[in-house]
């Protein structure tokens, strides 16, 4: 019977065994025919609302289905980098002269993205799709969109709205676009919008070309490249206000536009970067350089990032700008700011009251990583007289304090309390040309910077000293030669005028010579003076001795109060 047993579970197992072999070989030999099945399914399923697929849509249909790219230009594949520039065939700036057979309707897009059904054959690489036309508006506001959409050199004039819209990834790249209508959008991970050609439509109307507005985006936001045409004076070339990424943003590899980028508000979770930045009129670049030197060939563009929290760097090197081109940086926060002197704009442009960061660094070779180690940041300064020369850019008939606060504090973290000084001292000379202060303010201020630099060069007050100790020693002896000093003592003799200066004008030092010598006010006289008799007066030498008395006063005090910092003016 045991044996009997033992003969049934052998035979038992090794029957499960080869039903499982048999499950596993069918599994693995079953995937080209699902996905087969999947393609056949959608094609079957659209069929009824779509009829006449062009040959491009069929293309993203069976791509959608299988994981792949859908290639609407023969010919045209990543293995050959820039041939989208160079062959009308692949520029989409070309894109009205397509066949039709290259044409996607932005309908079939949104029912692909929206139909519950046919998600359900969508595979999770997502929708990607190269070289096509869509011709009308692609309207997926506020839709939760599965899978990643990727739109390379593509042909969208009327642009594309995602307002709204949550979606894993989000890839625009090498394309020609109307409006990106991206406002409040969120993604899991990036929003790639590279190397497009983005230009106003007559037809719509909105906060910024390329509108972020309120956008989050879950990894980060890639503009390199991107060529934006602003609507006019009074719109943004691409308005991100209010946007939060976790990674980094990029505006680099000669972005470029005539217009404003605003990003007000906004909450970047690493580096923002304008390396290579250009804000020119969308001109050739032939015709640039004499626009660049006419203030009234571009209109008012630039950076506008009020309030921006930078977690990072900001990168503002080798950046293009018109004389109209200006930074605006007010109550900004950044951990690092790196730029260089001939991206800096003009005077007048900076706005930076309230501006705050960590550090102004200046990093080359593998401080800048493998990317950036190409590309040091050239004309970046670090010393005081370079970064005073930075805020002279500020407007010229305001003055803010915290710009050169914060400069101040960052040199004397760095150790530089030289430059520090200087930086004190030119705050408090431009608060005495463009501050708002009173007459009174004004005297004091002037008093000040005359004896001690307001405080930051106390030993100018014993410079000061010598000289009127010095004047005062001749005034004394000529007042004695001319007889006009009278000893209050008669057998006493005045035989010291600088010790007699120098006891009248210290307040600490009495040598008790003025108990013993004063000058009559009714007496007159004359003493010689480099060859020459000058009058001498009594009342006028009294008055003079006052006068040093009070200097003496006067200059102890500031003195003291430099050596303590009572005087600082900060």
């Amino acid at each position: 019977m045991k044996v009997l047993n033992v003969a049934i579970g052998c035979a038992s197992a090794i029957a499960l065994a080869v039903v499982v072999t048999a499950q596993s070989g069918f599994a693995a030999n079953s995937g080209a025919p699902a996905t087969q099945h999947a393609s056949e399914s959608l094609l079957q399923l659209i069929r009824p609302a779509f009829a006449d697929l062009t040959p491009c849509e069929t293309s993203v249909l069976v791509a959608a289905s299988k994981g792949t790219i859908a290639s609407c230009a023969e010919g045209l594949n990543d293995d050959a980098p820039g041939a989208g520039a160079r062959d009308p065939r692949f520029n989409p700036a070309y894109g009205d002269h397509w066949s039709p057979d290259r044409d996607v309707r932005a309908a079939l897009l949104r029912w692909l993205l929206v139909d519950r059904e046919a998600s359900k054959f969508l595979d999770p690489a997502g929708v990607r799709i190269r070289g096509a036309r869509i011709s009308a508006p692609l309207n997926l506001r506020n839709v939760t969109i599965p899978v990643e959409i990727s739109l390379s050199y593509c042909y969208l004039p009327h642009g594309v709205d995602l307002s709204g819209a949550k979606i894993p990834e989000l890839r625009i790249i090498n394309s020609s676009a109307g409006e990106l209508r991206l406002e409040s959008i969120s993604t899991t991970r990036d929003l790639d919008l590279e190397f497009n050609t983005v230009s106003f439509h007559w037809h719509a109307h909105t906060a910024g070309v390329v509108d972020l507005n309120s956008s989050q985006v879950g990894g980060a936001l890639m503009m390199s490249g991107c060529h934006v045409k602003s609507p006019g004076d009074s719109e943004s070339a691409v308005n991100a206000r209010g946007m939060t990424t976790k990674q980094g943003v990029y505006f680099t590899d000669s972005f470029r536009t005539d217009g404003v980028v605003d990003m007000t508000d906004a909450n970047v979770g690493a580096d923002l970067h304008f390396d290579g930045a250009r804000f020119v009129p969308m001109l050739p670049d032939a015709k640039l350089p004499a626009f660049l030197n006419d203030a009234r060939a571009a209109s008012m563009n630039g950076l506008l990032a009020r309030g921006i929290a930078i977690k990072g760097a900001l990168w503002w090197t080798e950046v293009v700008t018109t004389p109209r081109t200006f930074l605006d940086l007010t109550d900004a926060k950044v951990a690092t700011l790196i730029d260089d002197e001939s991206s800096w704009p003009h005077p007048g442009n900076l706005l930076i009251d309230g501006f705050t960061y960590g550090r102004i660094a200046c990093p080359v070779g593998a401080d800048m990583g493998l990317y950036w180690a190409r590309r040091p940041a050239k004309g970046c300064a670090l010393d005081a007289a370079a970064r005073l020369k930075w805020l002279g850019l500020q407007a010229p008939d305001i003055y803010y304090p915290q710009p050169y606060r914060q400069l101040a504090a960052f040199l004397t973290a760095r150790g530089d309390m030289s430059g520090a000084r200087s930086v004190y001292i030119a705050a408090q000379n431009q608060e005495m040309s463009r501050g708002k202060l009173s007459v009174m303010q004004r005297v004091w201020g002037w008093l000040l910077w005359a004896t001690i630099d307001y405080g930051y060069e106390s030993t100018w007050a014993l410079l000061w000293a010598a000289i009127i100790a010095l004047i005062g020693g001749v005034v004394v002896r000529m007042a004695h030669d001319a007889g006009v000093m009278k000893p209050v003592q008669p057998e006493r003799r005045l035989t010291a005028p600088m010790i007699y200066s120098i006891d009248v004008f210290v307040p600490f030092v009495d040598l008790r010579l003025q108990r013993n010598w004063w000058p009559d006010p009714t007496a007159h006289g004359t003493a010689k003076l480099f060859g020459l008799r000058v009058p001498i007066s009594g009342s006028a030498v009294r008055i003079y001795l006052w006068l040093h008395i009070i200097a003496g006063y006067t200059l102890t005090a500031l003195f003291v109060g430099g050596l303590s910092g009572l005087v600082h003016n900060r």
